[in-house]
């Protein structure tokens, strides 16, 4: 078999579209697809559903696409491992986050690992957990940064990011209320709050004062949205409260422009964030040092 036709054949799966594909391996469209062709005719077999540019592979073309990776990703570990010169180590780690996560964990995790492996390319998809998990599973990504993780039979876990969350409020919006003495006043406030799965407010009530639950979940947010800088503009604009990251408010904290309510008399609640990848999945060496090192620094985020 010729293994030109099969490095193709994972790349096009890989970036998705026959034209992104020709432009990483330098050809042409057309050379990209006649490949494409003479390999299902030279194994029988029928690998894409042609349906527009995007890439749909049939249930052979998924189980052939996660053989040859497999092979390749041997074959290209064993080469980086005898050549054991991790500052020669060549590849792109494609990964998919929060924004939230892009502005603050990202740019050390990047950093810290180049130091490492100097000539490594990262590409970097934004977006929610629903967004980047099918992201993972259509091998758009090759990691993902996730809160809820739904499909966990697919894919694997580590937890490698913890974060406190704190109830917060603009000095100013409280100017305006009565001031907040008990767990139960913080029921009167305007709420500014993630959404759906994802709201936070009623589980730092579930953790203080579970009695006021039943409350708590009836109190429909003012705004409800999946971004903390947003969410902490509209708290520094007078909106609500919202429960906000504190690395995210210290600078607001220190000048007293956004407040921590009742610190003394609650307990804060913990985000964690999970790194992804695939299950049954073969690694690139270079895929398997990132999965490590990230892994390995957990202690500093944990």
């Amino acid at each position: 078999m010729d293994f030109n036709k099969a490095k193709t054949f994972i790349e096009v799966v890989n970036s998705g579209t026959v034209t992104k594909a020709a432009s990483r391996l330098f050809r042409t469209q057309q050379a990209i697809s006649l490949q494409l062709k003479a390999l299902e005719e030279e194994l029988e077999l029928t690998l894409f559903d042609r349906q527009g540019p995007r890439i749909v592979l049939t249930r052979q073309g998924e189980q052939l696409y996660e053989e040859f990776k497999a092979a390749f990703l041997q074959m290209e570990s064993s080469v980086y491992r005898m050549k054991s010169d991790k500052t020669s180590a060549t590849g792109t780690i494609r990964l998919g986050l929060w924004m939230e996560q892009s502005t603050g964990y990202l740019p050390y995790i990047v950093s810290a690992f180049k130091k490492k492996f100097p000539k490594v390319k990262f590409e970097v998809l934004l977006g929610i957990d629903i967004d980047l998990e099918k992201a993972l599973l259509n091998n758009e990504i090759d990691f993902g940064f996730y809160v809820f993780v739904h499909d966990k039979k697919l894919i694997e876990t580590q937890p490698v990011l913890r974060r406190k969350l704190i109830l917060v409020a603009s000095n100013e919006y409280l100017l305006n209320r009565k001031h907040i003495k008990t767990i139960e006043d913080t029921l009167s406030l305007d709420l500014v709050d993630y959404s759906q799965d994802y709201a936070s407010y009623a589980a730092w009530i579930k953790e203080n004062a579970r009695s006021l639950l039943p409350e708590a979940r009836k109190k429909v947010p003012f705004v409800t949205v999946m971004n903390d800088l947003v969410l902490k503009e509209l708290v520094r604009q007078g909106h609500g409260m919202a429960l906000l990251p504190e690395e995210i408010v210290k600078g607001e904290l220190a000048t007293g422009s956004i407040i921590q309510l009742l610190p003394k008399k609650s307990k804060t609640i913990t985000l964690t964030i999970d790194l992804g990848y695939k299950k049954r999945r073969t690694h690139s060496y270079l895929h398997e040092e990132f999965l490590n090192f990230v892994i390995s620094k957990n202690n500093l985020w944990m």
